[in-house]
């Protein structure tokens, strides 16, 4: 099992819009954890969309990455694998601007 670069090299994966909705936002807020302390307002800016400074949790930019997963392993020039056996050793997200909600992006 050996990757062919040559066919590898300059494949595009995919090209598709991800939106980033309100909705999207708030319940993926929700799932990490906020709001737990239903007093803490420190919360609102991510799960309540009436806050003046509402805006997505940095990590929402993962999400984005499924839309074209099941596409990145098809390859040409890759060997074919169980991705169970994938280890996913490290993942760094630089954030130069928040994603705010309703933003669209291509992936």
């Amino acid at each position: 099992m050996s990757v062919d670069p040559d066919k590898a090299r300059g494949t595009v994966i995919c090209e598709k819009d991800y939106v980033f909705s309100t909705e999207l936002c708030q319940l993926y807020a929700l799932s990490i954890g906020f709001n737990r302390d239903p007093l803490n307002e420190d919360h609102f800016k991510f799960t309540y969309e009436l806050e003046d400074d509402f805006t997505s949790f940095p990590t929402i930019v993962v999400l984005s990455l499924k839309v074209c997963l099941i596409e990145m392993f098809d390859t040409p020039g890759l060997p074919q694998f169980n991705i169970l056996q994938l280890l996913h050793g490290e993942q760094i997200i630089e954030c130069i601007n928040p994603i705010k909600p309703g933003t669209t992006v291509k992936c």
